[in-house]
This record gives structure tokens, sequence and C-alpha cells, in this order.
């Protein structure tokens, strides 16, 4: 049994690999913006075998309510075995190309948010020499493209720092996974 914490939880990779773990007994807190979708992973899961789900309905990628949430999350599970963090935004090219604000919250979302989460959820397993970070990337970030260079480089930085998080919490005996489907 472990505890996962899942940030996009009803991503279709992210609920794909839910299933997996739930038919093992495992604990789940799911995170994402709609209590209805929400509610519909939890009773699946439930019904797969996990032995305990709390959902909190937020939005992953307003920062300023992130400390809030955190602790939300950890009066529910103290020490996590596994964070999956899968949620983000493709956005439209164009519109990114012609309305900086669309490509900024584009960043926020990809990039600036899951990094802040990363970041709490580390100095987390840092302290108790434990845990895995699995992060949902994108092959979009391996070379521009001009059909979607705008979201390819959100991924693309999310991609390097996740490199310089690996290295860093590898000393202290904790998993980071960069996962690029495409």
């Amino acid at each position: 049994m472990r505890k996962i914490v899942l940030l996009g939880a009803y991503s279709a990779i992210v609920f794909e690999t839910a299933k997996i773990y739930a038919a093992a007994g495992s604990e789940f807190v799911l995170l994402g913006r709609s209590l209805d979708r929400l509610e519909t992973v939890a009773a699946d899961l439930k019904t797969r075998g996990a032995n305990l789900v709390n959902i909190l309905a937020c939005d992953l990628a307003d920062t300023a309510s992130q400390t809030g949430v955190f602790e939300q999350i950890c009066s529910f599970c103290k020490q996590p075995d596994l964070v999956l963090l899968g949620y983000g935004v493709l956005g439209d090219q164009k519109d990114c190309q012609e309305n900086t604000e669309e490509a900024q919250a584009l960043f926020e979302t990809n990039f600036i948010s899951a990094a802040a989460w990363c970041e709490k959820f580390a100095k987390l397993f840092e302290a108790n020499k434990k845990g895995t970070i699995a992060v949902i990337s994108s092959v979009a970030g391996d070379r521009g493209r001009e059909s979607n260079y705008i979201y390819g480089s959100s991924k693309a930085a999310l991609s390097t720092y996740l490199q310089g998080l690996r290295n860093r919490l590898s000393v202290a005996g904790v998993q980071e996974l960069t996962i690029k489907p495409g």
C-alpha cells in the first residue's frame, strides 16, 4: 500500500496510473479544479480497491493558494510515498503569440506553478529521506516547433528544472521521475 498525491487527478495518464495503485489498496489525495470530476475519480478508485481517497478541489496553477492547499494535503497524508503531477495546458500558439497575457498564463500553469509544487514536496521528502516526485512533461520541449513553440518552451523549462531537482534530491535518497509522453 502506498500513499499517493495526484495533482491533476483526472488527467487521463494520471487516472490510468491511479487505477493500478488502487488495485493494490493505496491511499490517495486527489487534486484538481472540478469537484464533480474528482468525486467521479474517487468513486472509481474506491471501487477498484483504494483504501482511502481524499479530494481537494482547487486551482493547482494558483501559486498564491499553494501553501494552504499543501497544508491540507499534509493533514490528509503526512508522508506521501509518491506525488504525481499531471496537470497543464496546451494553449493556442496563435493566441499566445498575439496576447502576452495568454503566454504568461501558459507559463505560469505549465512551469511556475508546477515547479512550486515540486519544491514543496521536495522539502518534505528531503527531510524524510524518501519519496518519489513524478512529473508529466512533454517531448514538445525537446526542440522548438513552429506549431507550438510557446507550449514547448514551457515544457522545456519544466524538464530542465526537473533535471536539476533530480540531481539535488538524489543525495537525500528521493527520486524524481520526468515522464515525457509523445
